[in-house]
This record gives C-alpha cells, sequence and structure tokens, in this order.
C-alpha cells in the first residue's frame, strides 16, 4: 500500500491493483466481470496503473494538459503593451489569491491530490504560480531588485540539467534497497528519511520533515549547476 506509484506500476506485475483492474476490461462484444475499482489506499498507483492497462477515454490524450492554460495565459497578459508593470504584476497577484482561494472552496469536495492532479490542486498550484510570478515580475521587472535572482539565474541555465538530475536521483532511491535485520529490505528513499529527516523535523511535524528533505535536492542540485554556471558549462537539448 506504501509503495511508490512507480514500483506498483512497473514492479509488481500480480498485485492485487492490477488483478483488480483486469476485471474492468472485457473482450468485444462482451460484458466485464466487475464495474468499477476503489482504492483501498494507493490511490496514485489505482490511477497510474489504470491509464497504463485501461487506457483514456477517446479524445483524451493527456488529462492534465489543461494545466499550462493559466501558463499560457500568463504570458499573454505580460506580453501586453497597453499595460503598465504595476498593473500586471498586481492583477497575476490577484488572480493567484482567487485562484487559491477557489482551490480550498473546491477541496471540500474535490481534496488536493499532486498524483492524481485534481482540478483542486490545478488551481491550487496555478493560484500558487501565479503569486511567486506576479511578485518576481514586480521586484525585478519594475523595480529592478535583481541582486537575489542569482540562484535562480543559476538553474535557468542548466533548467534540463537539473531537472534530469533530480529525476535520476529519484529514481535510484527507489531503486536501491537498504537490507534491515529481521524485516524486508527499505528503499534508500524510506531509510534517508527514516534515518536523517523523520528524527529531527519529524518531532515538529511530519510535513515539515517531508519538505527539508525535498529542500535537500534543492541545495544539492544548486551546488551542482553552480559549479557548472561558474565554468560555463550549459547542457542544452
Amino acid at each position: 500500500m506504501d509503495d511508490p506509484v512507480e514500483v506498483a506500476l512497473r514492479r509488481k506485475r500480480n498485485s492485487s491493483l492490477r488483478v483488480a483492474l483486469s476485471h474492468l476490461r472485457a473482450p468485444e462484444g462482451q460484458a466485464p466481470a466487475a464495474e468499477a475499482c476503489v482504492s483501498a489506499g494507493n490511490t496514485g498507483a489505482l490511477m497510474a496503473l489504470s491509464r497504463y492497462l485501461l487506457k483514456t477515454l477517446d479524445g483524451i490524450d493527456r488529462p492534465a494538459i489543461a494545466t499550462v492554460l493559466s501558463g499560457c495565459l500568463a504570458g499573454f497578459w505580460l506580453r501586453r503593451k497597453d499595460v503598465g508593470g504595476g498593473t500586471k504584476a498586481a492583477a497575476m497577484i490577484g488572480a493567484g489569491a482567487v485562484l487559491i482561494g477557489a482551490a480550498l472552496v473546491w477541496n471540500q469536495w474535490f481534496p488536493l491530490n499532486k498524483n492524481l492532479w485534481t482540478s483542486s490542486y490545478v488551481l491550487f498550484s496555478s493560484g500558487w504560480a501565479l503569486v511567486a510570478l506576479g511578485a518576481c515580475y514586480w521586484m525585478v521587472d519594475v523595480r529592478g531588485w535583481r541582486w537575489w535572482t542569482t540562484p535562480f539565474v543559476v538553474y535557468g541555465m542548466n533548467a534540463i540539467t537539473a531537472y534530469v538530475g533530480v529525476a535520476v536521483v529519484a529514481y535510484l532511491t527507489i531503486g536501491i534497497k537498504i537490507p534491515k535485520e529481521g524485516a524486508e529490505p527499505v528503499f534508500l528513499k524510506t531509510w534517508l528519511y527514516n534515518h536523517a529527516y523523520a528524527p529531527v523535523f519529524g518531532q515538529i511535524s511530519p510535513y515539515l520533515a517531508s519538505a527539508a528533505y525535498g529542500f535537500t535536492y534543492v541545495l544539492l542540485f544548486c551546488a551542482i549547476m553552480w559549479a557548472l554556471y561558474r565554468r560555463r558549462i550549459f547542457l542544452k537539448v
């Protein structure tokens, strides 16, 4: 139940989720053995397996592609020449606040869930992205405060490298297992979290421990990207 989505999808060929979903398929002209499949916990794995085994409805290729619409609209807004910079920034921050509020209300009926990329999560993430973009636009382009932007420039100059690097490390942490006396081996990711983050930050909040784990990735790859930046090495596709 606690397996990462990638493990449930790629390695557990005879898992209960996969067997359950197989009953939703039937030869052409025949009724399936079941009409629905309900998750008892690992909903992300259920959705990933569903997309892989059952495919999407006709005419739907990428269910989450609508997420980019807020970014496209923000881009069109920023390109307008008949609106001042301060107005642009204020409008993006205001629109972001409205989306965040709408997401929190919608969350009561359709919970925020990143793995499923629910519509409430789309509103929530788009809202915060607009607030951040509006604030950065006001500070950098309107006010000209650029002294704090160097780490972001460093990341941006090798964005693809950082993205691929983080993905590789993430897969390694769920591909490597650490032996555990008297029990099943645990994933390196789980071992690191339980030994380095949960004892320190988990006393305050498990959310803080999780955030600290993710922030470690940010610091690690910032150091790597900084080394590449200083050597003027920029990897592009």
